[in-house]
């Protein structure tokens, strides 16, 4: 696994995220009530999995949507 990758899921949210949405796409809605944490934490750390190459915006989705899909890259 590349190390930024190594980075991306130090975090535990990071990790819990990463989790979930491998099991099946997920709105950063469904991922707050899902991981637990707030709103806005779950955001900041799509992002930065976003930024990392670990989870991408589903087709149907981008970062310019209300409540963005993702799913694994």
């Amino acid at each position: 696994m590349p190390t930024q990758e190594m980075r991306a899921l130090w975090h535990p949210t990071r990790a819990r995220i990463l989790e979930l949405i491998k099991t099946s796409p997920a709105t950063r809605t469904q991922l707050t009530t899902a991981a637990g944490a707030p709103f806005a934490e779950v955001a900041y750390h799509c992002r930065s999995l976003c930024q990392s190459g670990c989870i991408r915006y589903a087709h149907s989705s981008g970062p310019d949507a209300a409540d963005p899909l993702y799913e694994t890259a």
